[in-house]
């Protein structure tokens, strides 16, 4: 009975040991499973992180894009507005300058017609137009 006890004991060290060696073995394949599941994970978020950086660029680029083509047409709206106003205001002034010129010429006319009126004569004088010292000739208008 002590061999048989003995024997007995001896395959139960053997079978603790072979226990004990199994359950390292698949203490260490859990843990690389886990490690390995952790770098799975860790590659899935660095890879939803460059997807998520791609479209924020796309998006951007997008944006910029559209906000660039709206700023150019309303540039180009803007520009002609001014080149519109422009034209109307030169417009404007020349009219008004053409005529305050015509009503300084009728004026001086009339201002000329006068005396030969009473003087009973039917032609129609010109103008005479005469310089002041160091007037220029260049700006002087006949009508």
């Amino acid at each position: 009975m002590r061999t048989e006890r003995t024997q007995l004991q001896h395959e139960v060290d053997i079978l603790s040991q072979r226990l004990g060696q199994e359950t390292g073995a698949l203490k260490d394949e859990l843990k690389g499973m886990f490690d390995d599941r952790r770098m799975a994970v860790r590659n899935e978020q660095r890879d939803m992180e460059s997807k998520v950086q791609q479209l924020n660029y796309r998006i951007t680029v997008s944006l910029q894009a559209d906000a660039k083509s709206e700023v150019e047409g309303l540039r180009m709206i803007l520009t002609r507005r001014v080149i519109l106003t422009l034209g109307i205001i030169v417009f404007m002034v020349v009219g008004s300058l053409k005529l305050s010129s015509d009503a300084k010429y009728e004026e001086e006319v009339a201002k000329r017609k006068a005396p030969t009126a009473s003087a009973g004569s039917q032609t129609e004088m010109v103008p005479e137009v005469q310089l002041r010292e160091g007037e220029n000739p260049a700006f002087v208008s006949l009508g």
